[in-house]
């Protein structure tokens, strides 16, 4: 017999009693009934079996297994494919068994509240996940909506901005939206951060008509675009390669090891909206341009980490993508690294000078398959009234993709 295909139910901020009538119908005919433990405690008792959504794939594992006699009904906050279980129960039962009755969502209602149009506006989440993503995000958007979590309150994220760069701007702080105790605080960024708000808390940032940094998607500028000393930096044609094997796209973290004056891991970030760079320079001169032109070009969305690789890769969150420049000789335990911490279908890029690189860098990531290719560059320069190329040094870029 056919499955009868499980019902997301989202509840309104105003809670089940503001339910749609196909919500209405739904819960009257649920024969199985999950759902958090404040969405469970609003419906009457009568008969039907109840899952507490605690552990996601318990409940999972418990819609696959209804019989098709039972309609199962899911209830969830607002929108249940706004950052909800709806998505997850797509993706583990499948399109075609899901049925969704969306609600306004605590999103949508706080751009209400603030009387803010919502379309191109960024929406993100701190819930329960690294807020990394959201705090880049962010920085890079006109409005951005965050939802947050106890460990991620208002406070933290709008500090968290404020540090990486963000100008003080309208803030709005929707608490417990709907509940006996909601609270919407129409604010500013620096008011939240000395401020003490709920977890369950959404974080409006608006930066009004200001524009969102320069940073982005731009490749391959030219080298007087970076602070840099004695013409130590990659060459706008090479970079071009480079992030082209790289393909930073997707990417939420992205290290630059050996990073010198950062031009390539900052082009990459900006390539990655969600993206957090990590650099990692020893020489301390080079360190200072590293500041300056993460500053300068991606505010925010660079952790400058001063050391030698690999010790100064301890600690760092498992990276989606990794360039290495600088090695100071020790590319093979860098390497190492790499291999044990990029995350499955991450890759990693080399640029190298000599062709001591290109064989260590093939011999430690030889059954990633790895592709070498050579990049000679000639650039015109005037010869009298006419033009002659003046070629560079050839640089060796080596890239792989972990399986």
């Amino acid at each position: 017999m056919t499955l009868q295909p499980v019902v997301v139910v989202g509840v309104p901020v105003a809670g089940l009693v503001g339910l749609d009538e196909r919500g209405r119908e739904a819960l009257a005919a649920a024969t199985v009934l999950c759902g958090a433990r404040r969405h469970l405690d609003e419906v009457p008792a009568h008969g039907v079996e109840r899952v507490e959504i605690g552990d996601v794939a318990a409940c999972v594992d418990r819609l696959r297994r209804r019989g098709p006699e039972e309609l199962a009904v899911v209830l969830a906050t607002g929108d249940p494919l706004l950052f909800g279980i709806g998505a997850t129960l797509v993706r583990a039962l499948g399109g075609a068994e899901v049925t969704v009755i969306p609600a306004v969502s605590a999103v949508q209602e706080v751009f209400a509240r603030a009387r803010l149009p919502w379309d191109g506006c960024r929406l993100l989440s701190a819930h329960g996940r690294d807020p990394g993503p959201a705090i880049a995000a962010t920085l890079a958007a006109g409005a951005a909506a965050i939802l947050c979590d106890p460990d991620n309150r208002p406070e933290v994220l709008a500090a968290e901005l404020l540090r990486a760069g963000l100008g003080d701007c309208r803030a709005v702080v929707a608490e417990r939206l709907g509940g006996p105790v909601e609270r919407v605080v129409d604010t500013t960024l620096a008011t939240v951060a000395a401020g003490a708000f709920d977890g369950h808390s959404v974080l409006l940032v608006d930066r009004g008509e200001a524009a969102a940094p320069a940073a982005g998607g731009d490749f391959g500028r030219p080298e007087a675009a970076y602070a840099h000393t004695g013409g130590m930096i990659t060459r706008a044609e090479v970079r071009a390669v480079v992030l082209s094997r790289l393909r930073p796209a997707g990417a939420r973290v992205i290290w630059d090891v050996g990073a010198g004056s950062g031009s390539i891991g900052i082009e990459a970030v900006g390539l990655a909206a969600e993206a957090r760079l990590w650099s990692v320079e020893r020489d301390p001169m080079q360190v200072e341009h590293l500041r300056e032109n993460a500053a300068a070009h991606v505010p925010g969305a660079v952790q400058v980490v001063e050391g030698a690789a690999p010790e100064a890769l301890d600690g760092l969150p498992a990276p989606d993508r990794v360039v290495i420049g600088g090695h100071g000789g020790r590319l093979g335990e860098i390497l190492g690294v790499v291999r044990a911490r990029l995350r499955p279908g991450g890759r990693v890029v080399g640029s190298f000078a000599t062709l001591d690189g290109v064989l260590v860098a093939r011999a430690a990531l030889g059954d990633w398959t790895p592709e070498v290719s050579q990049v000679s560059i000639a650039r015109g320069i005037p010869a009298g009234r006419g033009l002659r190329l003046r070629a560079e040094d050839p640089v060796y870029v080596v890239s792989a993709e972990r399986p």
